[in-house]
């Protein structure tokens, strides 16, 4: 008998058995597992799933009994070698590591400035804002190594969707490849495509089995698109994101970079004058180390989104925003980087949150750019255009605040 483990499941071999546990937990006295038994001769076949008690006797005995109901084997000895072997296993202590030095001082990026390595980026934008077709030009982007969102390796990218379906992605991936072909002078026929996969459970419910199919295809990038659905729970409580993020924290420690596509509030999708943070609990914006709201702007004069991609969180350091404008041709999806504050929501969300911190503290310019994620250039043309406006004014020591109470708009 061999056991190995394959991210949180055991996988037993014997002879022409194999039996998977995955999903184990424990309660009070019963630690739990979900058991799935296959033979492998003549042909790989599955012929028990079962949620099973791994400390009960009676348990394993009935099961012995089914399993013999349909495949003749010594199942009692290889279920009773079996399960203790997984128990002492899930029941051994982790071993703590002793920290190094290291000549690494910057953290590592899967794309350059934009997406951290084995760890999650979160972008958020309204409900119909094109957020979920540019992550796949992103994914199509990684796939082939392209430096359209950030330098970056060819990376395998598997796409969970939870909203929309395989002929409906196909449709916008073959869109967004022909638009890439004209930029890296590839056909579209010779690009590496992502993978797909149409979700339909809570992702907590099925971590374990993604991290069968990930190990097995070798995934290094995945696309969570979108939150709510993968979370399948109250967004507001702090104790299922915490759950959820607990599951995409063990994708991560195996190695695995994801990218998560959420939503705002209703309100906040009226109001566009605010900062906006993603929809439900704080801890998503506490949990994921760099987040990113996206504001895009329809445009029906030549039927393309303008996207202005800005960071709102960071804990690797300042980075720059990010512009994209994708444009809709009859047999294409043209797609050119852009500067991010061409869109009039960039501009007035820039203009809005200077005022707000303005509101409540006199500032330096230099205060600000850091404060807002923004290049001194940006808010040096954002100062001058409120003084001329007669909103704020210089102050002493370099400092700007506001020249009135009432701020016209």
């Amino acid at each position: 008998m061999k056991v190995s483990k394959l991210g949180g499941t055991y996988v037993v071999y014997d002879d022409d058995v194999e039996i998977k546990f995955s999903n184990i937990s424990s309660s009070g006295e019963a630690i739990y597992a979900y058991v799935r038994v296959f033979i492998t001769i003549p042909v790989r076949k599955l012929i028990s799933t079962t949620k099973l008690n791994l400390l009960s006797s009676r348990s394993i005995s009935e099961l012995t009994r089914r399993l013999n109901d349909v495949y003749p084997y010594d199942w009692s000895q290889i279920l009773q070698a079996s399960c203790t072997k997984v128990i002492e296993e899930f029941l051994n202590p982790p071993t703590p590591e002793k920290l190094t030095l290291t000549e690494r001082l910057y953290p590592k990026f899967l794309i350059d400035r934009f997406i951290l390595h084995q760890s999650p980026t979160l972008w958020f934008a309204p409900g119909g804002s094109g957020k979920s077709l540019l992550a796949l030009a992103l994914a199509v982007c990684c796939e082939n190594g392209f430096d359209l969102f950030g330098t970056c390796e060819p990376t395998k990218t598997l796409y969970l969707d939870w909203e929309t379906d395989y002929q409906e992605t196909t449709r916008r991936v073959s869109l967004i490849a022909e638009g890439l072909s004209k930029i890296y002078e590839i056909k579209k026929e010779e690009m590496a495509l992502p993978s797909y996969l149409r979700m339909y459970l809570p992702l907590v419910n099925g971590t374990e089995e993604l991290l069968e199919t990930v190990n097995t295809y070798g995934y290094q990038l995945l696309i969570i698109d979108s939150v709510a659905p993968a979370l399948g729970s109250d967004l507001i409580s702090a104790a299922e994101v915490t759950r959820f993020f607990g599951s995409v924290r063990r994708l991560n420690a195996e190695g695995i970079t994801t990218l998560l596509i959420t939503h705002i509030s209703k309100g906040e999708k009226k109001d566009n004058k605010s900062q906006r943070t993603p929809f439900g609990s704080i801890f998503f914006e506490n949990f994921p180390r760099l987040t990113w709201e996206l504001r895009s702007e329809y445009r029906e004069d030549d039927n393309s989104f303008l996207f202005g991609v800005f960071c709102r969180k960071s804990n690797v350091g300042k980075l720059e925003p990010k512009g994209y404008k994708l444009s809709f041709l009859p047999n294409c999806v043209d797609i050119e980087y852009i500067d991010p504050e061409e869109t009039d929501n960039a501009k007035q969300t820039l203009t809005e949150m200077t005022i707000a911190l303005l509101e409540k503290q006199d500032m330096t310019a230099k205060e600000l750019a850091s404060t807002l994620q923004a290049t001194p250039e940006t808010i040096w043309v954002t100062l001058n255009r409120l003084k001329k406006r007669g909103i704020i004014d210089n102050l002493e020591n370099g400092k700007w605040g506001l020249k009135n109470e009432q701020i016209p708009f």
